[in-house]
């Protein structure tokens, strides 16, 4: 097992026991937004939001970089093209 998979997994097992050790509820206000929740499915949305958070800036590097190989692997394969054709004539 790598070292980054290991930790990962120690981290996310010391956050269960946290979040099985504060299961009361409480109550979360945001803005003009007030509601009574568990501490654990409160403390559960905010690891999956900043997850996502820190998730989110990795997939649109890698999407935006498979347009940018799109785009070159389209502009040679029309280049090729355009020389084949003028090679034919």
């Amino acid at each position: 097992m790598k070292p980054k998979t290991i930790l990962m997994a120690a981290l996310l097992f010391l956050f269960a026991i946290f979040v099985a050790q504060n299961a009361t509820v409480v109550e979360v206000k945001f803005l003009f937004w007030s509601a009574s929740a568990s501490r654990a499915l409160v403390l559960i949305a905010v690891f999956l939001v900043a997850y996502a958070i820190g998730w989110l800036p990795g997939w649109l590097q890698g999407r935006r970089d498979c347009r940018e190989e799109t785009a070159e692997i389209t502009e040679k394969k029309k280049e090729e093209d355009e020389d084949l054709a003028e090679g034919k004539e």
